[in-house]
């Protein structure tokens, strides 16, 4: 079946309730996002994301002295975090409660032969500015996979270019499924004068669904 979904976002929130009445704690809000590490400011490690879409860039500022070990300046993480103002979505301090690597790639040129050679389990597709999000399992291997994010080129001047996620195991013997987080940086045609949205194609397990438009906010 063909559909053509506008967006389909995930909430990474999880709202941990110390108390609820009388002197006890108020309630906390911890939160998880796919975020940019932006490197340190004065000792400082800072992030960068959009709650959703093209809506307005936050900055979060993590505390002081803590380094990311193995995380390079650019590079996208899952970010679990306190809010240290108390609200959700505005730039300020957090507190970091965990540092998480993903699957994090730019948009690739290249032969679209095979592209749906291996599904994935879709559990949630989004965007977040000129980045796009994937929450999905994938059958575990041990051994280097294609698993990128591809643009028709014959489509890169069209209003809404064709992209397609690409996966592939190769030789790799099946094995248990694994809970994942990957993104994108689609920048090199979000960004292109005439871009107005990108179809992103894909061969999910988990429902009828093969793909997925994203528009521009108006």
């Amino acid at each position: 079946m063909r559909r053509a979904v506008n967006t389909l976002l995930v909430c990474l929130t999880v709202l941990l309730v110390c108390g609820c009445s009388g002197d006890e704690p108020a309630a906390q809000m911890t939160l998880a996002d796919i975020v940019t590490f932006g490197g340190y400011s004065s000792g400082c490690p800072v992030f960068t994301l959009r709650k959703n879409g093209d809506s307005p860039l936050i900055t979060l500022t993590g505390d002081a002295g803590r380094t990311l070990k193995d995380v390079e300046e650019g590079q996208r993480v899952l970010l679990r975090y306190l809010p240290q103002n108390g609200e959700a979505y505005t730039s300020g301090n957090v507190s970091v409660r965990s540092v998480v690597r993903i699957n994090y790639d730019k948009l690739r040129k290249g032969p679209l032969d095979g592209w749906d050679a291996d599904p994935v389990y879709m559990l949630a597709l989004w965007r977040t500015g000129e980045y796009l999000n994937l929450e999905c399992r994938v059958e575990y291997a041990d051994e280097a996979r294609r698993f990128y994010l591809v643009i028709d080129e014959e489509t890169a001047s069209d209003p809404v270019p064709q992209l397609y996620l690409m996966h592939d195991m190769g030789d790799a013997p099946a094995n248990f499924q694994r809970h994942i987080y990957a993104s994108w940086d689609m920048s090199a045609i979000w960004n292109t004068e005439g871009c107005r949205g990108v179809t992103v194609h894909l061969r999910d397990s988990n429902r009828e669904i093969n793909e997925v438009t994203f528009l521009k906010d108006e």
